[in-house]
């Protein structure tokens, strides 16, 4: 079959097609793309060196026998969203708005909604804002309360840096930190989401490292 009738197929099958375009980010585990349909949403799709290692001949035992296989952190990070929705409402403001799941030529892909900064752009990550020198006293306010409504909910958090948090502008045209990775349990077993006190311990250690780190930069 030609590569045209391919194309032709794919999209009567309703496939998003992302292999000839360009990420807008690329993360260890992660492709982020453009939503070809919509100018504010993104596209998270996996990237194959990550399901190779993983979940391929060479991938350890228990992530090859998990029912979801690759799609374990989408599952996870729709889990603690649906959290959010229904036990921390306090917490949406402040984490990726998730959209929904479509199918693309490069996997299953987790559509979010894009947050943006001032003049529609990209909104930027702490780590490039502080490129520029330490945040001002009112966005260290920001950012503070953004880390401490996501230490007292019930959300589970995997990962916290400067690179996955972002200044975004709310609907009000107000500043507000927005997560926009690393929600969710990466563990076989759930513990953290099992043990509160175990989740609230272990948030309190990647704010404290956060700090620490932002700390060290002046």
């Amino acid at each position: 079959m030609q590569r045209a009738e391919q194309d032709s197929l794919s999209h009567d099958c309703g496939v998003i097609q992302l292999s000839a375009a360009a990420p807008l980010f690329r993360g260890h585990q992660r492709l982020v793309f453009q939503h070809p349909g919509a100018s504010d949403l993104l596209i998270k799709v996996l990237r194959a060196e990550y399901v190779a290692a993983k979940f391929g001949p060479r991938g350890s035992f228990h992530h090859r026998q998990r029912r979801c296989r690759e799609y374990q952190p989408f599952l996870s990070e729709i889990r603690e969203y649906l959290v959010a929705c229904a036990r921390a409402p306090r917490c949406l403001p402040f984490i990726q708005e998730i959209v929904g799941l479509v199918r693309t030529d490069l996997g299953l892909g987790l559509v979010v909604r894009k947050v943006l900064g001032r003049e529609g752009k990209a909104a930027w990550t702490l780590d490039k804002l502080l490129t520029y020198g330490p945040l001002d006293p009112e966005r260290q306010r920001m950012l503070d309360d953004c880390l401490a409504i996501l230490q007292d909910s019930d959300l589970v958090i995997d990962d916290l840096n400067d690179c996955n948090l972002v200044l975004g502008i709310d609907a009000a045209g107000e500043e507000r930190f927005v997560l926009i990775d690393g929600i969710g349990a990466s563990t076989l077993l759930p513990l953290k989401s099992m043990i509160p006190a175990l989740n609230r311990w272990s948030k309190r250690r990647r704010i404290a490292r956060l700090h620490a780190k932002l700390a060290a930069r002046g």
